[in-house]
């Protein structure tokens, strides 16, 4: 089983937002945290399904050096963890 970082936001007035840095295009969104991350898991499965090949999930630290990863972060967006779990 893989796991993948995700970045989950939220800005004022909207719903929480998760995407995958690693993986262009796999985005999620939820009412709350807890709906965001479970839909970020959906989300994930749904991506892989497209794909031939999952690509090496990046490591904290090399994600912090993409810019748009570190202005999220500087804002105050959470990273968690979502595992791939293939039906």
């Amino acid at each position: 089983m893989h796991s993948y970082i995700a970045i989950i936001s939220k800005d004022p007035g909207s719903v929480w937002g998760v995407h995958f840095p690693d993986l262009p295009g796999c985005t999620s969104a939820g009412r709350t945290m807890e709906e965001a991350v479970a839909n970020a898991g959906k989300a994930l499965r749904l991506w892989a399904e497209d794909e031939a090949e999952m690509p090496v999930a990046s490591a904290l630290d090399q994600l912090r050096a993409y810019p748009d990863v570190r202005d999220d972060l500087i804002v105050g967006a959470a990273v968690v963890y979502v595992s791939l779990k293939r039906a």
